[in-house]
């Protein structure tokens, strides 16, 4: 089971990064620079990099020179906190909203792709089964 679930995932990375190649090409962007601007969209609770790095598993280094290359497009800001000038906060710009616009209908095209021939009963079922899998994760996530 686990060898195919490895087999499946990089398949699917595979297809994914197929699925947004368009929406980089068209706005100039590495896909480390598409994947920031979704996550930051997807995960507004979300902002730093850290949370990039720790929850997207990207490298410092990429994130970093991905952030700066974003923020000399318009695309983000950056603020601190409150009386916190360690950390660094992320926000996106409306100069951006095209680009994300662009990879949310590349994410919902992979998306479709993963359910085609799914029945409707089927897609409720996978998200029911996607909602444990989510709560078994943050279960151990808050156990370790």
């Amino acid at each position: 089971m686990q060898s195919q679930f490895i087999n499946q995932q990089l398949l699917g990375n595979v297809i994914y990064e197929e699925c947004l190649s368009a929406a980089c090409s068209k706005h100039q962007l590495i896909k480390t620079e598409m994947d920031i601007l979704l996550f930051l969209h997807n995960n507004p609770g979300y902002d730093t990099a850290t949370d990039i790095v720790r929850l997207r598993h990207l490298s410092k280094s990429h994130v970093s020179k991905s952030i700066q290359s974003l923020k000399e497009r318009g695309y983000l800001t950056t603020f601190f906190e409150g009386n916190n000038r360690r950390t660094v906060h992320l926000k996106l710009c409306t100069a951006a909203d095209d680009a994300i616009a662009d990879g949310l209908i590349a994410q919902n095209r992979f998306a479709e792709i993963l359910v085609a021939d799914f029945t409707i009963e089927e897609k409720e079922q996978f998200l029911k089964y996607l909602s444990r899998i989510t709560g078994n994760l943050q279960a151990y996530i808050q156990n370790r």
